[in-house]
């Protein structure tokens, strides 16, 4: 699968993938409530200038949200990575605003489609 950067969120892709609506929800549900600790512990480590921390955490976000169709958060992520790699604090300032306004429009978007898809 090509990465889209422009999709938000693909849930019909994902039920495709995992077979099963409940459990696709149940999956994203557990990254969703992830999010805020990730968010807490990634501004620590830019705060603290732990670069190749804050790099680690946001590789790890960078792949988890690829593989739940929420491409817009990737690319945040991949930025995270990439300006933390380059130890660039004004880069990962700019990163993490980017990163947290897209955690909040994938957030919505899940909300909406699980509002849909439950019945």
């Amino acid at each position: 699968m090509q990465e889209n950067t422009e999709v938000i969120f693909d849930p019909t892709f994902l039920i495709e993938q995992c077979g099963d609506t409940e459990f696709m929800i149940e999956l994203v549900e557990e990254f969703v409530a992830s999010l805020p600790d990730t968010k807490v512990r990634l501004a620590k480590l830019i705060a603290d200038l732990e670069y190749d921390a804050a790099h680690e955490e946001a590789h790890t976000v960078k792949g988890t949200a690829a593989n739940l169709t929420a491409h817009q958060l990737s690319a945040a992520a991949l930025s995270l990575e990439k300006a933390s790699r380059n130890s660039d604090p004004e880069a990962l300032n700019s990163a993490m605003e980017d990163f947290l306004d897209q955690c909040n429009v994938f957030e919505s978007r899940f909300e909406k489609e699980r509002e849909k898809l439950l019945p």
